[in-house]
């Protein structure tokens, strides 16, 4: 991506991630007025099924708020508890109805450097939406290397990333190219890349892997 202008290249990601959260944020928020509104107006007469849909909004919205902090937000750089970091991640894709997570722990947990937790949680964004049908995301940290893998849940449903996406995750999108769809791949990138990592990806047997790697002592 080209630096030529720090000053606007900064304005630029900050206005397509605010556009993008803000996004991801208004839904279920929208959801939360309109059921108040209904039992406002209805009274008793609302129901169980008004509350319910409230109490599940304000949930989803409170998990994507956590995870959204944790991943974007300057807090998510000292995360280094891998615990940490999937109990956020189980609770956000927990209101996914179509994904499914798997992040199973070792019994000695490692501590992950730091800043690198953020970027799992990015790529975990990122595999939730190269499976628009639904499918598996599944995360393994070995040896300091994070894996985060897109599986579909049939032949028909294998992941696909956008060619902007593609680039914007390894350094090579072009500011003007970039989306509030895309920006997030450009912000793991330029996460992983100020700690000195790379992010490769591959895509074999149907699966969309995404690997996080730090340079080695």
């Amino acid at each position: 991506m080209s630096h030529s202008d720090p000053f606007q290249h900064s304005a630029r990601l900050a206005d397509l991630t605010a556009s993008r959260l803000i996004h991801e944020i208004v839904g279920p928020i929208g959801v939360i007025s309109n059921g108040l509104e209904l039992m406002e107006e209805l009274g008793a007469d609302a129901g169980v099924d008004a509350l319910t849909l409230v109490s599940n909004s304000a949930r989803d919205a409170t998990n994507r708020l956590k995870f959204y902090r944790m991943a974007y937000g300057r807090s998510g750089i000292e995360i280094t508890s891998m615990a940490q970091l999937r109990a956020v991640a189980v609770a956000f894709m927990a209101d996914q109805p179509r994904h499914d997570l798997s992040w199973p722990l070792p019994p000695i947990l490692p501590s992950l450097s730091q800043g690198m937790g953020r970027v799992m949680l990015i790529l975990i964004e990122v595999a939730k939406e190269c499976l628009p049908r639904g499918g598996l995301v599944r995360v393994a940290v070995e040896d300091g290397v994070a894996h985060v893998i897109a599986r579909g849940n049939s032949q028909r449903e294998e992941p696909h990333m956008s060619d902007v996406l593609g680039l914007a995750l390894t350094g090579k999108a072009s500011m003007e190219d970039l989306t509030p769809q895309t920006v997030h791949g450009a912000l793991a990138w330029a996460f992983i890349h100020a700690i000195g990592g790379q992010i490769t990806i591959q895509s074999a047997d149907g699966a969309l892997q995404f690997t996080v790697t730090l340079p080695t002592d």
